[in-house]
């Protein structure tokens, strides 16, 4: 009976694979139709404030003190599946509803970096690794799964939360053929300080909090006060490092290059989304998330080829890749297939970013992909912060519309021509911004030459 079900897990590896990364959108389809269901009052939209909230700065948190990635992964599933339930039971029950975004956040938070750490430990900490999934097989279960929430959502929203819990259930079930790895590290875990942990999950969730309850509500007036308030926060967390120097294992170039592709991947998430709704409606608005996903899918086999094929060092491929893909992002008739082509080469990206970081010395093996998930997200919190200030001050320079009435139609789902000019400039602003960081990229392949 133990060697049947082992086998039905080996079959059934694609779960893992699908869930650890639709955790990430998945909540954001259900949590967002929450709000237009509730005719867009208030209160409603704090559900999903508070998974992004929870998402982005969990970890923060879970450095103060050392926990097994194996552990970590298998709480996150259990946090996904309770508020899986609170989601059911949350119909007309606004605390309910509350509960729903802090667990679907937290277990996002944690879900993929643990996943991404416990699946390194099976490659090369292991003799017999878990099968890697069929990709023909992962590409239909996605799609099935993805068609399968659109159309419940339409039905009854509640049914949403039922069928994200039972993925999350054989999730659980499946996951457990993983935890056959033995670590043989004697690395001291770090000291991280309980005050800087503290203060960096306080700015950032405060800092999301404003920006997406701004944006969500259309109240663009609370934007300039927070950009000073972050300003004035970050230059005293500056300070602090300058003169506590804490021990970091990432040197600086690697440090800002996951920096940026943490703002990348924001990029991606949160201006292309806000973007293609302002200009062309809601549908819009999730096809730039299915993209992306479709992209997360196949974009491992996809760069498997091109490095096969292409005789291009990998720095020159990733730069070639990267350049194509803003150019078509600054073309409306090629926008999509831009977001398709940068969201590949930011997974290209990422690849080796993780490589880097799961052979660093001075970090416990353990530990190494939760700190690079760490720099990930604190690039995601400083992209948001710089967007808004570069479309504060573009709408402010040219005088064609407000802030809060970008935020309004926004909030409304309206499409608004007048908005899209200050987001076009915007767009090439940041896209000119990412092309900036190209001699980092450089620099970083030229060093780690030998390992990729």
């Amino acid at each position: 009976m133990h060697v049947s079900t082992s086998n039905l897990r080996k079959k059934l590896t694609f779960i893992p694979f699908v869930m650890t990364n639709g955790m990430n959108l998945f909540p954001i389809f259900i949590l967002s139709q929450l709000f237009i269901q509730d005719k867009r009052v208030a209160p409603f939209i704090l559900p999903l404030v508070l998974f992004y909230c929870f998402k982005t700065t969990i970890l923060f948190i879970v450095r103060i003190r050392k926990i097994n990635s194996y552990q970590i992964l298998l709480f996150s599933i259990w946090v996904g599946i309770a508020g899986s339930v609170t989601g059911f039971l949350s119909e007309n029950n606004f605390i309910l509803q509350l509960m729903t975004g802090i667990l679907l956040g937290i277990s996002s938070g944690l879900m993929t970096p643990a996943f991404t750490t416990v699946s390194l430990h099976q490659k090369f900490q292991t003799d017999h690794p878990v099968p890697s999934p069929n990709m023909i097989i992962t590409i239909i279960y996605a799609s099935v799964l993805l068609y399968t929430f659109f159309k419940i959502a339409s039905i009854s929203l509640t049914g949403t939360f039922v069928l994200l819990g039972i993925n999350l259930a054989l999730l659980y079930f499946v996951i457990q053929i993983y935890d056959t790895y033995v670590l043989q590290d004697e690395t001291p875990y770090p000291s991280y300080s309980v005050y800087e942990s503290i203060l960096l999950f306080s700015l950032g969730f405060f800092t999301i909090f404003i920006i997406k309850s701004a944006k969500k509500l259309g109240f663009g007036e609370f934007l300039l006060p927070m950009l000073l308030l972050f300003s004035i926060i970050s230059f005293f967390y500056l300070l602090y490092l300058t003169r506590v120097k804490p021990d970091r294992k990432f040197d600086r170039c690697s440090t800002i290059l996951i920096i940026y592709k943490g703002m990348l991947t924001n990029f991606i998430f949160v201006f292309c989304t806000f973007f293609m709704l302002l200009y062309k409606g809601k549908n819009a608005f999730y096809l730039v998330y299915i993209i992306y996903l479709i992209a997360v899918l196949i974009g491992p086999m996809i760069i498997k080829i091109l490095k096969q094929k292409i005789p291009l060092e990998n720095d020159v491929l990733l730069l070639i890749g990267l350049s194509i893909g803003y150019v078509c992002l600054v073309f409306n008739l090629t926008f999509y297939l831009g977001v398709f082509i940068t969201s590949l080469f930011a997974i290209f990206m990422n690849q080796d970013l993780t490589k880097f970081a799961y052979q660093l010395k001075g970090l416990p093996v353990d530990s190494r992909i939760m700190a690079k998930f760490r720099l990930n997200n604190i690039g995601s919190i400083i992209h948001q912060v710089l967007m808004m200030a570069v479309l504060f001050l573009v709408t402010y320079l040219s005088k064609t519309v407000t802030v809060s009435q970008i935020f309004t139609d926004y909030s409304m789902q309206r499409i608004d021509l007048n908005t899209i000019l200050p987001f076009k400039i915007t767009k090439c602003l940041m896209l000119l911004f990412f092309i900036g960081f190209f001699p980092v990229i450089k620099h970083f392949y030229t060093k780690q030459k030998n390992k990729f």
